[in-house]
């Protein structure tokens, strides 16, 4: 039997092996343990016999099926953090990703406690391997964090991340995206199609740390259609296709002098601008079977239906706020639509107008 096939056989044995980093490199002895047979008495004796740092060490391509980026890929991302991101004295780039509890410890210091963690990571591992990438990556999120106590950053980044994503891809689609939670998020399809939904979500899928739950609405306004929503499998492409070539409007409201106001009134000033504009908006586009999404600094843009746009218009015009509409069969068409409605309006100098463009046929 060979040295290889001995030391597997006591790892699968629930032995330790002693592993030495070859001379000129680290020239240290590594105890591993196969990290199926974790409990605690070995941790003890990890962390009194060989030096303390407990690590749990796993193949490239697991790493890569749960998108776990090397730390020394993070740190070379962000200034002035990239400084740290140096080699040890023997050459090799460092090979460590996060450090990670299992969200069913305490504080993740005990030797109970990192037992836990790693047998954890042990089932995602395991699932990785086993061909259920889908169902490891899901586990992996919802059942770790990092670093240390305070996770929710990680968890908030990340969603920030997806929708960043979301936003590139159904931009690129000629469909809009806007959250309804951190988690949640709503995707304005239209004419756009109900294939390129698909493949907008294909592309989503590698990005997002779970498997993502699809659904679709159909109706004649965009309130019903929420209300309609069903699993994506179970909609009839049918109906889809029967509303697909509706063309939507795109409403984009705009405060005046939203910068020089901040300048001389205050920011809680304009805030308070913003958020009436935002609840008339948002009221409105309740009224008309609509969406109102705030799109950041003193803007809102919203979604009706064609036939109920002039009865929306009466309804959200106020002094002060410009409203540019685009309307066009793609809902990123119409948006663009819009925002060229606005550049006209303040080239014209209008300050309370609202100015439709349609999209030529």
């Amino acid at each position: 039997m060979s040295s290889l096939e001995e030391a597997v056989r006591d790892l699968r044995g629930g032995r330790c092996i002693l592993l030495y980093d070859w001379p000129g490199r680290e020239e240290e002895v590594d105890m591993v343990y196969y990290a199926g047979f974790m409990d605690v008495r070995r941790v003890y004796e990890l962390r009194t016999e060989a030096g303390g740092l407990v690590c749990f060490g796993t193949a490239e391509g697991v790493t890569k099926a749960l998108g776990l980026p090397l730390m020394v890929d993070v740190l070379a991302s962000h200034e002035p953090l990239r400084l740290l991101n140096k080699r040890p004295s023997y050459g090799d780039a460092s090979p460590f990703a996060l450090w990670v509890n299992s969200v069913d410890v305490r504080t993740g210091i005990s030797d109970r406690d990192r037992a836990t963690t790693i047998r954890k990571l042990h089932e995602v591992v395991c699932l990785v391997e086993g061909g259920r990438v889908d169902e490891a990556r899901r586990l992996f999120y919802e059942g770790f964090y990092a670093p240390g106590h305070d996770r929710e950053w990680i968890v908030q980044a990340t969603q920030a991340e997806v929708y960043r994503s979301l936003a590139i891809e159904s931009a690129k689609a000629g469909m809009f995206s806007l959250p309804l939670t951190y988690d949640t998020y709503l995707v304005v399809i239209n004419a756009a199609g109900i294939e390129g939904f698909k493949g907008l979500a294909h592309r989503l899928s590698g990005k997002a740390p779970a498997a993502l739950s699809l659904y679709v609405g159909l109706g004649p306004s965009y309130a019903e259609a929420m209300r309609r929503l069903r699993p994506f499998d179970e909609a009839a492409e049918g109906l889809l296709k029967e509303i697909e070539l509706d063309e939507t409007a795109a409403a984009h409201l705009d405060l005046d002098g939203y910068n020089k106001l901040a300048s001389e009134r205050g920011f809680d000033y304009v805030k308070e601008l913003v958020d009436a504009t935002l609840r008339k908006a948002r009221e409105a586009s309740a009224r008309h079977g609509g969406l109102a999404y705030y799109a950041g600094g003193d803007n809102v843009v919203c979604f009706v239906p064609c036939e109920r746009l002039e009865c929306f218009l009466d309804d959200v015009r106020v002094d002060g706020v410009k409203v540019g509409v685009g309307v066009a069969l793609r809902p990123r068409d119409a948006l663009a639509l819009a925002a060229r409605a606005l550049d006209e309006i303040r080239l014209g100098g209008h300050s309370r107008e609202a100015l439709v463009l349609r999209e030529a046929r």
